[in-house]
Parts: structure tokens; sequence; C-alpha cells
């Protein structure tokens, strides 16, 4: 559909015809695309429930070293496994946080005796991911 507009420009009249491509069921108004950003609603969790995610937790040993996250994100990568030989600044695992990549790599010489992340799972700072001896 073309509609016809009158444009004053630099005190200059100007006429043009302009074709509209969007339909207007996809037109937005800025008020729609302003919206104010509403974060979801804490979920309620039965007490239950919390007392079985944590005793499926894995128990650590009490003996090595452990790895913990720098700082809240997601797991994208877990790049070890249980029994892997690891020298100082091998790559352990990939977190993400605010839209950022960062690898996870081993201080210390030694031998990979614990995970305690999946991939995708979210996790806090200081959290243990990776034990070690």
């Amino acid at each position: 559909m073309k509609r016809k507009y009158e444009i004053m420009f630099k005190g200059k009249k100007f006429e043009v015809e302009v074709e509209e491509v969007t339909s207007p069921e996809q037109i937005r108004t800025v008020a729609q695309l302003n919206k104010p950003y509403i974060p979801p609603s804490p979920q309620i969790v039965p007490r239950e429930t919390v007392s079985k995610i944590e005793t499926q937790k894995p128990k650590s040993s009490g003996q090595g070293k452990k790895v913990t996250a720098p700082m809240s994100g997601t797991i994208l990568s877990i790049d070890v496994k249980i029994g892997d030989e690891v020298k100082t600044g091998d790559l352990l695992l990939k977190l993400e946080a605010m839209k950022m990549e960062t690898a996870i790599n081993a201080n210390d010489d030694g031998k990979v005796t614990e995970i305690f992340c999946s991939k995708g799972q979210s996790v806090m700072a200081g959290e243990p991911l990776i034990g070690m001896e």
C-alpha cells in the first residue's frame, strides 16, 4: 500500500510517496519495544524436594583440592573426565556468565577425582566444580 506525505525540510516543502512493506500486525509501537524487564517470580519448592535434591549431590571425599567457580554462571562444557591427568593451565571446563565465556583452567598438576557439575547446570560463585588430587 502506498501513502503520500508532505514533508518540510529546511524551509522547502517536499511531497513523497512511501510504500508500506510491513504488515500492520508486525508494526510495534515504541512503548511495546521499551517494555521494562520483569524477572520471573521465584519458585517455591517443598522442603521434601529440597532435601531430595541435596542428597543427590555428589559427596566429597574430603581429600585433595577443589576447583571452584570464580563467578555465577552456566556450565557450557566439561573438557575432562574422572581419572584424567592434568597439568597446570590445562582447560577443565567452560563457564558462561553475562554472555561471556570463561575458560576454567587447572591451577596445579594433578588427577581429576570428582566432577561436581554437569553441562547446562547453573552454578554460584565459590561452588566446587572439579575435585583433584
